[in-house]
């Protein structure tokens, strides 16, 4: 049976920290030992790729690498190794020909605005 993977990203832009918060809590809550939780993780096995541009919140940088490249428009080019190191991660759950395994779901978590939660 081919194991349907869910695909979860955070900590796109910089300032975001509730993304962050977001996905931990996510995490937190289909990690505990219950039947639920369990039969979750049996079904749905997770990629998790917590901070997507490490550059960008270490150095507090909004939209730049430590190159000075925008990520936001590296995503057709994908010459940075931030952009190649998540398309490379998504390809190899994304069903590629040949592949065994596939992405089910792709789940993001933003902060948008300046609200903590949005309806």
């Amino acid at each position: 049976m081919n194991p349907d993977y869910v695909f979860i990203i955070g900590r796109e832009h910089p300032p975001q920290i509730s993304s962050s918060l977001g996905l931990m809590s996510f995490i937190d809550a289909i990690a505990v030992e219950i039947h639920l939780a369990r039969i979750f993780r049996r079904h749905f096995p997770e990629v998790v790729v917590p901070v997507v541009k490490p550059d960008e919140v270490a150095h507090v940088h909004w939209q730049s690498n430590l190159g000075g490249v925008d990520l936001h428009c590296d995503w057709n080019d994908f010459s940075q190794p931030e952009t190649q190191a998540l398309r490379d991660c998504i390809a190899r759950y994304a069903g590629k020909p040949g592949s065994c395994a596939h992405l089910f779901v792709y789940i993001i978590f933003i902060s948008p605005g300046q609200r903590l939660f949005t309806p």
